[in-house]
């Protein structure tokens, strides 16, 4: 089990819950949501060395079984980080 503590700084992170993502139910502007949760969860990682959280992070996705403009964005944005450090 999490200390959800730890990651209580993330917008995307409720009480026991690794992915309660805000929806308006606009796939653009989910997709804006998800590329932001992104971004703050590969900072969140870089500045605290858990790269692991990224599995925790997904698995939890899969297990709500909802994909959306949120988790559309947030794959994506992580897609767009990895290619722009292959190519540096």
């Amino acid at each position: 089990m999490f200390d959800f503590k730890q990651f209580a700084g993330l917008s995307f992170v409720a009480e026991g819950d690794l992915w309660a993502p805000e929806r308006t139910g606009d796939y653009s502007t989910d997709c804006a949501t998800g590329r932001r949760h992104a971004a703050e969860l590969i900072e969140f990682m870089h500045q605290s060395g858990n790269a692991p959280i990224f599995g925790s992070v997904i698995r939890r996705i899969t297990e709500k079984g909802q994909f959306d403009g949120v988790e559309t964005g947030f794959c994506a944005q992580f897609g767009i980080t990895l290619l722009g450090a292959v190519a540096s």
